[in-house]
């Protein structure tokens, strides 16, 4: 009934307003339309896990569909000829409301944004050292993931410090991008020999020195003139030395 009644709006807005307009609302409409039949799949669904992720799937379609009646309202307001200031200021106002109400829709809350960066951030490192350490073994590679980490450090702040964030272990989308994160660490420290607890130790602590270092780094916590290139590479060769048995 809904799609029905956004595809009605949509084309006397369009006869009257905007083109634009019948485009987002129709869209709102099918939109509208795919998520009562995902709604419907989930109820249906064999599995807790399957429902679960028709429900996600459920709510990021509602963001998008508060973006397509967002555009409604801007092209309606646009498109309307002349209008009284208020009503136009009304209608900028409650698009801007819409646009915000669908972005949220794609967080579960503030908690829900931080995972998210934690995910993009992991992902995007493992990444990044991943490539670096390629054809590399030994202190060279080691060199080279701690040259990537401080560099992606510098170039997105926010990303590198929101990965440090440990995963719930009910979530299965963080707790695999990490375990991809150790397993390429691991690969890249091959030649160190580690296993077990040892290897779990050192990437720990490789990751606290790297952190820690970035850290001080962006805060700008090296204020005297010396090179900080040199004082990190010190200490990735120190670190190194630790693992030479």
């Amino acid at each position: 009934m809904t799609s029905i009644l956004l595809a009605v709006v949509a084309i006397a807005l369009a006869r009257r307003a905007h083109r634009l307009a019948g485009v987002f609302g129709v869209l709102a409409g099918l939109i509208r339309l795919a998520e009562c039949a995902l709604g419907v799949a989930a109820v249906f669904s064999t599995t807790a896990t399957a429902a679960t992720g028709l429900v996600g799937a459920v709510n990021r379609l509602d963001g998008v569909k508060m973006f397509a009646l967002a555009g409604l309202a801007v092209a309606a307001v646009t498109g309307a000829g002349v209008l009284p200031r208020w009503l136009r200021w009304t209608g900028w106002a409650l698009a801007a409301t819409i646009a915000l109400s669908g972005m949220y829709k794609h967080v579960a809350n503030l908690d829900g944004l931080r995972r998210d960066l934690a995910v993009l951030g992991v992902r995007e490192l493992t990444a990044v050292m991943g490539a670096a350490a390629v054809g590399r073994s030994g202190h060279d590679a080691l060199t080279a993931i701690a040259d990537a980490y401080r560099a992606y450090a510098t170039a997105h702040p926010g990303r590198a410090a929101a990965s440090v964030r440990a995963p719930d272990p009910d979530d299965a989308e963080h707790v695999a991008v990490g375990a991809a994160a150790i397993e390429m660490l691991s690969s890249a420290l091959a030649d160190y020999q580690l296993t077990g607890d040892d290897l779990i130790h050192t990437i720990r602590s490789l990751r606290a020195l790297l952190h820690g270092f970035v850290s001080l780094e962006a805060a700008g916590g090296f204020g005297m003139p010396q090179s900080v290139d040199i004082t990190f590479h010190r200490l990735i060769d120190g670190f190194a030395g630790t693992l030479v048995r």
